[in-house]
């Protein structure tokens, strides 16, 4: 009988608090927004104590079923919670910034017996394009054969820097990545590259 009771219990044990998923979207895009989900399942006799979630081990958002209000959240530098869209098993972040990058986590907490905690993470890069095409300097409206021209290719700011690529138009297979040598990044976060290019070419007619 004592067994019997024994594997009862520990069938129960594992039936109780499950974490199934948590999803943190690989890419932000910078003044936009982004729903983070925590899936997990309860048993009926271990209910939710608390969800807390964190970023880079800062908490910034609680649930709390058995408190009111519900819902808390928590000054976090680039972390702006949009609390009437988030709720037990999700939360939305807006105004996305660069500090909002990093590591998330979601813990789950059970009520008693266990008072068992599970927990899962995810990581976020804020992506920044360029807010205009690259400028290139250094190039004259008329050339001679055969004249070398040093020309510069600046690119907006942008997070990560962009990745420069030149090509000359009048031939085919011209193109060819660039390597940036310079490397500038503003106060405000963001980072702009340019690339000296030496380029022999002939003039056609």
């Amino acid at each position: 009988m004592n067994r019997l009771t024994f594997t009862t219990l520990l069938i129960n044990f594992a039936l109780g608090l499950k974490l199934e998923n948590v999803t943190v979207p690989k890419y932000g895009s910078l003044h936009g927004w982004v729903k983070l989900y925590c899936d997990f399942v309860m048993d009926a006799d271990e209910p939710l104590l608390v969800l807390k979630w964190y970023k880079d081990g800062h908490e910034f958002f609680r649930y709390s079923p058995n408190i009111q209000p519900n819902i808390l959240d928590f000054p976090t530098a680039g972390v702006h919670v949009n609390v009437s869209q988030s709720g037990l098993n999700h939360v939305m972040l807006r105004n996305i910034s660069l500090q909002s990058g990093g590591s998330y986590k979601c813990e789950v907490s059970a009520d008693r017996p266990s008072f068992r905690t599970l927990q899962g993470t995810g990581d976020m890069i804020v992506i920044a394009p360029p807010a205009a095409d690259p400028e290139i300097t250094g190039i004259h409206p008329a050339v001679s054969v055969g004249e070398t021209i040093n020309a510069n290719c600046t690119s907006f700011h942008s997070q990560p820097a962009a990745s420069l690529m030149r090509r000359l138009a009048r031939f085919a297979n011209s193109s060819q990545f660039l390597s940036p040598t310079g490397w500038r990044r503003p106060s405000w976060g963001c980072t702009s590259s340019w690339n000296l290019a030496t380029l022999n070419m002939a003039v056609w007619s």
